[in-house]
């Protein structure tokens, strides 16, 4: 008795760190590595290849006026490099040939990282920035092990990014203390006083 092989899937869900709405400072020059997506892609059914994989990108400003490239990861690993440009606020990115490979039954995770452009003309500071996988677009090239074409299953957005000139960071000063307090009295509670100290810049 022979069977037909079933379809794979292939589902698109937020990683565990895709980006919340957050501030990022622009530096004078450029400022690399700015983290805009994270996405985690599950083959079910069959093994899944990715060729061509697709995100869009969105700003109140003129993209190429905003965004120098964007790199498509998977770790550490840069799978894909494309530089976006026109003079529209929304444009979809197509990263080609990534020929990259999810095992049956498994889950692999992928980031989409920029480079954004210093302040001139009209990027400033208030501007914003939001990047979707676009998982319904048909540029995606998805396949099982059948050869058979696989949509995704749907999209996930970051958090809007907002660039501003200068923003605060924080971090720990000190070691934080905790202190329980036992209750002696039927009835009290314990008491649990902690302290964290950290410096603001």
């Amino acid at each position: 008795t022979i069977d037909s092989m079933t379809a794979g899937t292939l589902t698109v869900s937020a990683g565990s760190d895709n980006p919340k709405a957050s501030q990022v400072a622009v530096s004078s020059s450029t400022t690399t590595g700015v983290k805009l997506l994270t996405f985690s892609l599950k083959g079910k059914n069959s093994e899944i290849t990715v060729e061509d994989l697709v995100a869009s990108f969105g700003t109140n400003d003129s993209l190429s006026d905003v965004i120098s490239s964007v790199k498509l990861m998977k770790g550490t690993t840069v799978l894909k490099s494309k530089t976006v440009s026109g003079t529209g606020t929304y444009a979809l990115v197509t990263f080609d040939n990534v020929d990259t490979t999810i095992d049956q039954d498994s889950t692999d995770t992928y980031k989409v990282v920029a480079t954004i452009k210093k302040f001139s003309g009209t990027f400033d500071a208030g501007d914003t920035l939001v990047a979707s996988t676009t998982g319904s677009n048909s540029a995606w090239d998805v396949s099982d092990a059948n050869g058979d074409s696989v949509t995704p299953s749907s999209s996930v957005t970051g958090g809007t990014i907002t660039f501003t000139g200068s923003a605060i960071s924080a971090s720990l000063s000190g070691t934080p203390t905790a202190t329980k307090t036992v209750a002696t009295i039927a009835g009290e509670a314990d008491k649990m006083d902690g302290s964290i100290s950290f410096k603001v810049t």
